[in-house]
């Protein structure tokens, strides 16, 4: 019999594996607690990895939490964007299969009090700028009005809190998912484009 191997694979993992995975257990710790309960402890406990060698990749705890979220926004669009035929649909539920793929990043990244740092919170707006963008456009509204906009904006927000809601009821299908958030952001958007045609002109004061 040979001799078992004693040898942490950890310590055999290139930069850029490491950084990912000390991302992954972020992302973990984040989920079940919040960013200022976290401590730096905690994360290189569970990665297995010394003070040294966490402060190595990140200066601080911050900018380990912003790292995180840089790595979801990146996967998550790149998610959605590599698609060569996209539909609304497609869109929608390719955001609800990453939900489901990754329980996880969305909480930590809305539930884990991340956005309490301004870099974060416009990093999260930015990304949900983009992605308000894109499905207005794959609805026929490549230039949107404000109102549009509005209505894509409180769209996503309830996007996420049904995602969240998700979570805890799996007998729900992504595609009814899906499907109620379509419908949603049809109506929110036709509800808000309407109003624009019953909007008093403002009064002269001459």
């Amino acid at each position: 019999m040979s001799p078992a191997n004693t040898t942490d694979p950890r310590r055999r993992l290139q930069p850029e594996q490491r950084r990912e995975e000390l991302v992954r257990v972020g992302v973990e710790l984040f989920a079940e607690g919040t960013l200022d309960r976290t401590h730096v402890n905690e994360i290189i406990k569970r990665a297995g990895v010394s003070r040294t060698l966490f402060y190595h990749y990140f200066p601080s705890k911050m900018a380990f939490a912003r790292a995180i979220v840089e790595y979801e926004i990146l996967h998550l669009h790149g998610l959605v964007e590599q698609q060569t035929a996209l539909t609304l649909e497609g869109a929608i539920s390719t955001f609800a299969g990453y939900v489901k793929a990754r329980p996880d990043s969305l909480r930590a990244l809305h539930t884990g009090g991340l956005d309490q740092d301004p870099e974060i919170a416009a990093a999260l707006a930015t990304s949900f700028e983009r992605y308000e963008r894109l499905v207005l456009m794959l609805m026929g509204i490549p230039e949107p009005d404000a109102r549009a906009m509005f209505a894509a904006h409180v769209w996503i927000s309830t996007m996420i809190s049904l995602c969240l809601a998700w979570l805890d009821h799996p007998e729900i299908s992504q595609e009814t998912i899906t499907n109620m958030s379509a419908q949603t952001l049809r109506s929110l958007v036709s509800q808000a484009r309407q109003g624009a045609e019953h909007t008093p002109e403002p009064v002269s004061d001459r």
